[in-house]
């Protein structure tokens, strides 16, 4: 045989070679690993819209060449398996559920390959009793399907928090220790009979038109009306606005609501707030949040122009500042929930893969021991 003859012959011979597999494998499983361990510092909820939170490395061109590289050798090595057992007409169907295993492998890759370069990351912010329609197409990387193209609504129904306290835990120190258990009821429709309401713990999934949603975050929206110098409240001259507030997490399960330096176009000086849901006083006199629950709000308003502080004041619900003619009322807050979600097109894929590859083991467990048993019997060489 020439060597331009036995070049291909060389070539097959490597794809499907043991080493090869072993060191892409050993590679990919590298990347992956380190992936995971970049996530832990880079994860924001908040951020995952911009799609460089979570599973970054399954976007890159050097990591996807790797994949598919790996689903060729797996290929290679099916396919040769697959051609001799039918030369030999092998009986063995344990043999057979080795190439389903490898075949469900190989789905895998091809999912993961799907997933890194069509999966969509964005998130939503809705306040209580609010609806906002969502353009499918922004969420998802469909765009040609009439079907997928029709947009839908989400509305926020209610954000419920739960306190899981313990008989004997009664004191101030009990229950600022206690972590909340959040629920918020969301619900989807397309504007036809495709309506699904859902009441979500924290992280829990729920899927509607292809598109993974959990809630992520949660936090509070001031409802204030802001009154001009000279404006005439009978003639709505007076401006009703919502603002949402920035939660900060603490490891005792209880969160801080800010907004430092707000301005509106409105008002000629910058505010700051503290949101306090459950309003209460610590040992040392000090204002404290007893809870995450809405239960005795009051709000921290700081106003201040040129570096200079001009009022300070903690409000009650219904109640105003006046400042340099302005006013100021605090009408209350309601919750909002964030969703992220997730389009994950590769996902089904990389299901149907597992259930191959758990069947090809399952094939090759059962079939492969009773031939070695039925061997053994007989007084056969295994």
């Amino acid at each position: 045989m020439s060597a331009k003859q036995n070049l291909p012959v060389k070539i097959w011979a490597y794809a499907k070679s043991m080493k090869l597999a072993i060191a892409l494998i050993v590679l990919v499983t590298a990347a992956v690993t380190v992936d995971i361990l970049m996530l832990v510092k880079r994860w924001t909820p908040s951020a995952a819209g911009l799609g460089s939170q979570t599973g970054q490395i399954y976007r890159y061109w050097w990591f996807q060449v790797l994949v598919f590289l790996l689903m060729l050798n797996l290929l290679a090595c099916t396919i040769d398996n697959a051609i001799r057992r039918l030369k030999a007409r092998s009986g063995n169907i344990s043999l057979w559920g080795s190439t389903i295993f490898h075949a469900g492998l190989i789905v895998i890759l091809v999912g993961t390959l799907v997933t890194g370069n069509f999966r969509v990351f964005s998130t939503i912010k809705l306040i209580q009793g609010e609806t906002k329609q969502i353009p499918y197409k922004a969420l998802t990387t469909v765009s040609n399907s009439e079907q997928f193209q029709r947009d839908f609504s989400l509305t926020m129904l209610e954000q419920k928090t739960e306190l899981n306290l313990k008989p004997d835990q009664k004191t101030e120190t009990d229950l600022i220790s206690q972590t909340n258990d959040t629920y918020s009821t969301i619900q989807m429709s397309d504007g036809a009979k495709n309506v699904v309401t859902r009441r979500l713990a924290d992280q829990e999934e729920v899927f509607y038109r292809g598109i993974y949603l959990f809630p992520s975050r949660y936090g509070y929206a001031l409802n204030l009306v802001i009154t001009p110098p000279g404006a005439n409240l009978t003639k709505r001259q007076a401006a009703n606005v919502t603002v949402p507030m920035e939660t900060h997490e603490y490891e005792d399960g209880i969160k801080a609501y800010t907004l430092n330096g707000y301005t509106n176009s409105l008002l000629p000086f910058g505010i700051s707030y503290i949101f306090y849901p459950d309003l209460g006083k610590g040992a040392s006199g000090s204002y404290l949040n007893r809870s995450n629950k809405l239960a005795n709000p009051g709000l921290y308003v700081s106003v201040s122009e040129t570096g200079k502080t001009l009022v300070e004041k903690i409000v009650r619900p219904g109640e105003s500042i006046d400042v340099k003619g302005y006013r100021l009322t605090f009408n209350g807050a309601k919750p909002w929930t964030e969703l992220t979600s997730v389009f994950d097109p590769g996902a089904r894929i990389v299901f149907l893969g597992i259930f191959m590859a758990i069947a090809g083991l399952t094939v090759f467990s059962l079939f492969g021991s009773r031939k070695l048993t039925m061997a053994h019997s007989k007084g056969e060489p295994i």
